[in-house]
């Protein structure tokens, strides 16, 4: 198993720093977790490579559109692929604690 950790500020150089193209380096047994900020890695290049098996899943606790949280995001954390940290230990917006309460 491999895990990729992301921590950095999010700038200009920085959007979408982990790409699709990047992204798609990674080994299908690595793990992604950001807790830097959510635009650093591209979301829906994500979503797409869990969901393939192209990554075995992500440890978030930050969001590329917050407050409000990718629906493909919850349905692969319902499946287990991914771990919405701050959704479920500490929501720090309404949205996201609303979404937590359903």
């Amino acid at each position: 198993m491999d895990i990729v950790s992301v921590n950095c500020p999010h700038t200009p150089a920085t959007f979408h720093l982990l790409s699709a193209r990047r992204l798609k380096l990674i080994r299908p047994q690595a793990y992604i977790v950001n807790t830097a900020r959510g635009e650093v890695i591209d979301e829906n290049a994500l979503v797409r490579l869990i969901s393939s098996g192209d990554i075995a899943g992500a440890g978030l606790d930050v969001f590329e559109h917050e407050p409000a949280v990718n629906p493909k995001l919850v349905k692969l954390a319902r499946m287990g692929k991914v771990c919405c940290c701050r959704i479920w230990a500490r929501p720090r917006s309404k949205a996201a604690s609303t979404w937590a309460r359903r």
